[in-house]
C-alpha cells in the first residue's frame, strides 16, 4: 500500500472515483484516476461472494489508495448489488448507491 502523499499527488481530500455496474451475473467496475482515458482502469469480476477480496485487491493495487480515499458508486438494482455493497463497507470503501429511476 502507498502513502498518502502518492494517492492525494499533493491534493488534499482527492479521492479515486470507482462506478461499478451492477448485474445478477458480473460486475463491471470502472476506476478513474482522471477523466483522461490512461486514468481509466476497467475490469469485470463475476458477481460472487468469492470475488469479493479479490475486487478490492485489485482496486487498492490499481489506486495505490488506502480503501477510505476511493469513493464508489452503484446503482441499486434488486438484491444483487447487496452482497458486494456490505463487503466494501466491511473493509472500510466509502460508497453509495443511486436509485435507476433517479440516475437519468
Amino acid at each position: 500500500m502507498t502513502n498518502d502523499a502518492e494517492c492525494t499527488s499533493g491534493v488534499v481530500d482527492m479521492s479515486v472515483n470507482v462506478g461499478i455496474d451492477v448485474g445478477k451475473d458480473y460486475l463491471d467496475i470502472c476506476l478513474l484516476h482522471d477523466q483522461t482515458k490512461s486514468g481509466r482502469k476497467h475490469r469485470k469480476f463475476k458477481n460472487t461472494k468469492g470475488t469479493h477480496s479479490e475486487i478490492s485487491r485489485w482496486l487498492i493495487v490499481v489506486s495505490k489508495c488506502k480503501p477510505e480515499d476511493t469513493l464508489i458508486t452503484m446503482e441499486s438494482t434488486g438484491v444483487y448489488h447487496e452482497s458486494i455493497a456490505l463487503y466494501l463497507h466491511a473493509v472500510w470503501f466509502s460508497h453509495f448507491h443511486i436509485e435507476p429511476r433517479q440516475s437519468t
